[in-house]
């Protein structure tokens, strides 16, 4: 059998950043007790008695109490999810300048969340939103200029707002700054400081960055090379959700790289990074992959790591088979 390839670190396009839309967040208003009442039920678990108190507030057109009432329709806590609902208390609080559902109403904008997709309006939202200096708000800004997919692409334009949010300590800023200066484009190329702001980003949970960090620590560019450092960072983002960190995981267990070789559970890995993948061209990668394990593989090997990846869900803990099954076909 011949060694699966390593996969390329994530690549940074506007639509293969991590979805995010920003947790509850509670402030006081003076003008509204219904508000500090909504949050004091909330602390308790009290969800439907949150939004009984926000819902008059909001009612009233107080946009802290909109934006709860958003954030309560997207989880589901206190009420039925529901995502057109969500997206239009998101936008009544937008439109009064809040920040956050500014953000929010972007994403749902972008991907068409609660509603049609509207890409050319979110790029108008997160702009407001960043330029109330909320550092997620000015990353996508940058993705934006970046990409030029939204907007006309401007590599100027894209570095400021990156350094603006990581200069917040926002990991998405971090994340994809530390791109740039991997690249030197359109800044100073520096692996230096793309490391330490990469390890930042990967620290705060940023899953592309985590998976990135993984991959260099597995192959040993720019790092030393680390096969425990990149088991760990690879396992962090492939449980939430990364494809590219999964197709790695898979790798590291196909060729015993740090690990215990184990095929089933590195065929596992790739037939969930082929599910999660969002571009034809990483799943015809990892296609590959999968049939270039399958080829060593028994039948029974297969049948069981197809039943582990089939019960995976994002939030699970990773699947690995129990024991390393014979090679007997």
């Amino acid at each position: 059998m011949q060694k699966l390839h390593i996969y390329p670190m994530t690549k940074k396009i506007f639509n293969a950043c991590c979805i995010l839309l920003i947790s509850l967040n509670f402030v006081s208003a003076p003008s509204y007790a219904d508000i500090n009442k909504g949050a004091s039920a909330y602390a308790r678990g009290n969800y439907a008695g949150a939004y009984a108190e926000w819902l008059s507030s909001a009612n009233k057109g107080e946009m802290i109490a909109q934006y709860n009432m958003g954030t309560l329709y997207l989880s589901g806590k206190g009420v039925a999810k529901d995502m057109s609902k969500a997206r239009e208390w998101f936008t009544k609080a937008a439109k009064q300048g809040h920040a956050k559902s500014q953000y929010n109403l972007a994403e749902a904008l972008r991907i068409g969340v609660g509603g049609p997709a509207l890409p050319g309006e979110a790029f108008s939202w997160y702009l407001k939103a960043a330029q109330q200096g909320l550092g997620i708000a000015q990353c996508y800004v940058g993705i934006g200029y970046e990409a030029g997919e939204l907007i006309k692409a401007d590599m100027a334009e894209a570095v400021a707002w990156y350094q603006k949010s990581a200069a917040q300590n926002d990991a998405c800023g971090e994340y994809h700054l530390s791109s740039l200066h991997f690249s030197g484009k359109g800044i100073e190329k520096s692996e230096e400081k793309a490391i330490v702001l990469l390890t930042d980003a990967a620290s705060k949970e940023w899953p592309a960055a985590q998976s990135d960090l993984g991959y260099l620590y597995m192959s040993g560019k720019t790092v030393k090379q680390d096969f425990s450092q990149a088991l760990s960072w690879l396992e962090k983002a492939a449980l939430r959700g990364d494809a590219v960190a999964f197709a790695n995981l898979s790798t590291m267990y196909a060729n015993g790289t740090g690990v215990e070789r184990n095929f089933v559970t590195a065929y596992v890995n790739i037939l969930i990074a082929y599910r999660l993948a969002a571009q034809d061209k990483e799943r015809k990668a990892y296609a590959a992959g999968r049939d270039d394990l399958a080829s060593s593989m028994s039948t029974k090997m297969i049948a069981q790591a197809d039943s582990l990846a089939n019960n995976w869900h994002e939030g699970d803990q990773l699947p690995k088979a129990a024991a390393v099954i014979p090679l007997d076909k």
